[in-house]
């Protein structure tokens, strides 16, 4: 399967080639926005996890920096999908629903998802954060043995007699599962000794934020090594076409990854491993 990805990924980057003189800003289709800065697994692969100890479940994002990053987002007339997640546990910040009902009171019309653990999930708040206007709930549920946990048995019975219960996902995936290597972070996987001849879909579709409003370059970089703007200084639109972005987006339409710090050091293939996702980089690329 991975073999069958980075065919694809050579596509993609050879496509993006093509067309590398003719590069604009790309759209924005996903906004993550981490609310809180810590997760309570113990995963072997997350930086960000309890067991880690690197990452502060005290840095929590302030709700003025909530309401000036939804704020941009409404003057930019963003309609894609908001995240309220990225390298972080969700669902351990009390405020979640209450950022939930800001989001959809502002977006009427966006997806609103979020990707949780299940640990501090029960049907009640479940209840809560649908009512607030949650699109989707994604549970992640990590078990070497691949096993629902006791707790997370009862809430799938419970929550069956939810009317929101279809907008419930579950995934069974490994705590030692060796992924990407988040930028040579990831403490169970190999750090790579040549840079990656390709592309990148990630910087060119999705917006990553952390607690502080800082905008990071991507998912992988769960240390917030690159760093591109500050929604507390300047504008959303003004970062996602900023000349530090755009040298780094084109850097990777040449399949460059050398010519950008953390992107040298990491192993995922650029493209998202769906088949829909590859035909929507490859419309992307062409809109540019």
């Amino acid at each position: 399967m991975r073999l069958l990805f980075l065919f694809s990924s050579c596509v993609i980057t050879s496509l993006a080639r093509l067309r590398r003189r003719r590069f604009i800003a790309p759209a924005l289709r996903k906004v993550f926005i981490e609310t809180l800065s810590f997760c309570n697994n113990d995963c072997s692969f997350c930086p960000a996890s309890r067991i880690a100890k690197i990452k502060n479940p005290q840095h929590r994002m302030s709700d003025e920096t909530f309401e000036k990053i939804i704020t941009q987002l409404q003057q930019i007339k963003f309609e894609g999908t908001l995240s309220l997640y990225c390298n972080n546990e969700p669902l351990i910040d009390s405020r979640i629903p209450y950022f939930i009902e800001k989001l959809r009171c502002r977006f009427p019309m966006n997806k609103i998802e979020i990707i949780t653990n299940g640990i501090n999930l029960t049907v009640s708040l479940a209840e809560k954060v649908f009512s607030c206007g949650l699109s989707v709930l994604i549970i992640n549920h990590y078990d070497n043995a691949l096993l629902l946990s006791e707790s997370l048995k009862k809430f799938v019975e419970d929550f069956s007699k939810s009317p929101h219960h279809s907008k419930v996902s579950i995934y069974l995936r490994l705590k030692d599962e060796a992924l990407s290597n988040r930028v040579g972070n990831a403490a169970n996987t190999k750090h790579i000794d040549k840079f990656l001849p390709l592309w990148c879909c990630l910087p060119f579709e999705q917006l990553y934020l952390n607690y502080a409003g800082e905008v990071i370059l991507c998912c992988s970089d769960v240390l917030w090594e690159m760093q591109l703007g500050n929604v507390n200084r300047n504008p959303i639109e003004e970062i996602w076409q900023n000349k530090e972005f755009s040298r780094i987006r084109n850097a990777l339409l040449d399949g460059r990854r050398d010519k950008v710090g953390i992107c040298k050091r990491c192993d995922f293939l650029g493209i998202k491993h769906e088949p829909k996702a590859f035909l929507s980089t490859v419309a992307s690329l062409f809109s540019m």
